[in-house]
């Protein structure tokens, strides 16, 4: 087994406080995808994308996922990546963790990983 990572920021307006209502934020998104080994094999041997996972793929899937609508909560938008990503040829196992940047003035980060 072999482990893809990514992780990408997006702008997004996300939050159910009212301070957090209006206004874009930066976000972290890391996925962490576990592919077949036997996949990794053949990609090494012949070359081909197509025997793998292409990871532009995974970062279309989460600008995509941000491009639907406005979130409330972290955990809508990290299952609805990771359900995504767990649909794709090669894939074994996927995690996501979505990291919201300064949510309040004494803390530097809050994450959620489904």
């Amino acid at each position: 087994m072999s482990t893809i990572d990514l992780e990408i920021a997006v702008k997004t307006e996300i939050g159910i406080m009212p301070s957090e209502q209006g206004r874009e934020q930066l976000i972290s998104i890391s996925i962490g995808v576990d592919i077949d080994r036997q996949a990794v094999t053949n990609a090494s041997s012949s070359g081909e994308i197509s025997h793998t996972l292409d990871y532009t793929l995974l970062r279309q899937i989460v600008l995509d996922v941000f491009g639907l609508k406005r979130f409330n909560l972290l955990e809508e938008p990290a299952l609805q990546i990771k359900d995504r990503v767990s649909s794709l040829p090669h894939v074994q196992e996927v995690r996501v963790c979505i990291s919201k940047m300064l949510p309040w003035p004494d803390v530097p980060v809050v994450r959620v990983t489904v």
